[in-house]
């Protein structure tokens, strides 16, 4: 009885095959059976590749409203021929489900695990591949905040203006009064 183990590449594809206590004159045909059913049977299917972008997160109080997810590595799985990246389920799993400035360049924000037929493929993270910096607060404002502060300084200024105007007013016919008093106690 005897061992092999041999291996084949084709179509970018390497199988390897292992042959347990075989008869001397069938261990290679026996390999190369094996071989042959695998690239006949089975080709790799590439579930996702690293850099796919798979969604965006919102970001409060940041430069930047959202942020976008990219998955950080590539799966690669050998199926047999009918089974395609299309049979495959994700399920996302977030850490949060909104962010606050800032966020840094290749922060984990979740996971994705693949699934085929109820059964665990394999998990890639999430990351982020731009940076987020802090809004301050005067940028945050909304414009329409601006055009009520402007209406509201207006108006006050305009207030201020009809106040100066009035006692501008009052003090003329305070001397005008003063000024009659005067005359008519010179008449006397």
């Amino acid at each position: 009885r005897n061992c092999l183990i041999s291996s084949a590449h084709f179509n970018e594809q390497r199988f390897i095959a292992v042959v347990l206590n075989a008869e001397q004159e069938s261990i290679y045909s026996d390999s190369r059976t094996l071989l042959d059913y695998g690239f006949q049977h089975f080709h790799p299917v590439t579930v996702v590749e690293a850099g796919t972008m798979t969604g965006t997160l919102p970001v409060s109080r940041g430069t930047a409203d959202s942020i976008s997810l990219y998955t950080d590595d590539t799966l690669t799985f050998i199926f047999p021929r009918n089974v395609f990246s299309e049979h495959v389920l994700r399920e996302i799993h977030l850490t949060e489900e909104e962010l606050t400035a800032p966020v840094e360049s290749g922060m984990v924000l979740g996971t994705i695990h693949y699934y085929l037929e109820g059964d665990l493929l394999g998990s890639v993270n999430l990351v982020t591949k731009t940076h987020v910096d802090y809004l301050p607060l005067y940028l945050r404002i909304h414009p329409m905040v601006y055009g009520s502060i402007a209406i509201l300084c207006v108006f006050l200024f305009w207030q201020v203006h009809i106040h100066r105007l009035r006692k501008k007013k009052q003090r003329r016919r305070k001397l005008q009064r003063a000024e009659r008093y005067r005359q008519y106690e010179s008449f006397e």
